[in-house]
């Protein structure tokens, strides 16, 4: 269950039905609350989250920012369950990174970084452009995904176009690193999949991301900011680049595949499936309702 109107329904059966109902909490809802409307809208939209999921037996963040977020709130019941990856969908195998080089025009040695993704504000993409700014023609950006803003910058290429498939498991595997800025993210599963297709990334230190990398599978930023950034880029060239990239796949295929990703959560559902009574839901006739008398 979500939020939404859905989540409400799904409390509903629940209570009918007699069966537990568990939440999820994906999308930071209160940060953009506060990010579009300061105090004004994110103190509501506390009160509204706290509303729905103290009635769930059980909610689940796919981070542990999410969950501390989540447990600010005062929400009960809370649990981690993280997303997870299709290991032979992102897989080095599709690795061909001369090609790419030379479709993009660029010369071989050129440390080439993908981002892909939304042109969102939370991605801080002004943050890539000043960091590759900093880096200098060494080093060239590679930005993919509907909405990326138009550049003039020498070292940076934009493709405003959506890729998936077997086109995005070539573009990930083929890139030399995965460049990521984003401050508020929830889990970061692009950057797991860059790291399924054996290349290292780089994030900044905020938000869920950090929990995703190893320190052999990439680097974490001080800041979300132009020169931490450039400096963690700069770095990770200095390591072992080829034994990073095995090592970010190994790190992914080992915690992050959905068949380990879904066992944990059977085994969530599983604890939940219980005779006692389901605690922390709270009667449903106290539940918000539409004019029409629906469930809100």
């Amino acid at each position: 269950a979500d939020p939404g109107i859905p989540g409400w329904a799904a409390l509903e059966a629940g209570q009918r039905l007699g069966v537990p109902v568990v939440g999820f909490y994906h999308s930071d809802v209160l940060s953009l609350a506060g990010r579009c409307g300061g105090q004004v809208l994110r103190e509501p939209t506390g009160r509204y989250l706290r509303a729905f999921y103290s009635r769930c037996d059980r909610v689940l963040a796919p981070s542990r920012y999410v969950l501390e977020c989540l447990a600010r709130l005062e929400i009960p019941n809370l649990g981690i369950q993280g997303l997870g990856v299709d290991c032979t969908a992102f897989h080095p195998q599709f690795s061909d990174p001369m090609a790419l080089k030379a479709r993009l025009r660029l010369a071989p040695e050129t440390h080439l970084a993908v981002f892909v993704g939304r042109a969102a504000p939370e991605k801080n993409l002004p943050v890539l452009l000043q960091a590759f700014a900093l880096l200098g023609a060494r080093y060239h950006l590679l930005l993919v995904g509907p909405g990326m803003p138009k550049v003039s910058q020498a070292n940076v290429t934009v493709r405003s176009r959506y890729v998936r498939g077997t086109a995005l498991s070539r573009l990930l595997a083929s890139a030399d690193v995965f460049v990521h800025a984003g401050d508020c993210e929830t889990f970061g599963l692009v950057v797991l999949e860059a790291m399924a297709s054996g290349t290292p990334v780089v994030v900044s230190r905020r938000g869920a991301l950090p929990e995703l990398v190893s320190p052999e599978a990439g680097v974490v930023a001080a800041a979300p900011q132009a020169r931490p950034m450039a400096e963690a880029v700069r770095a990770l060239f200095e390591a072992d680049h080829a034994a990073m990239r095995q090592r970010a796949r190994c790190w992914v295929q080992t915690r992050w595949d959905w068949a380990i990703q879904m066992e944990q959560l059977r085994q969530t559902y599983e604890q939940l499936v219980d005779p006692r009574p389901a605690t922390g839901r709270g009667d449903f006739e106290s539940l918000p309702r539409h004019a029409d008398g629906g469930a809100a």
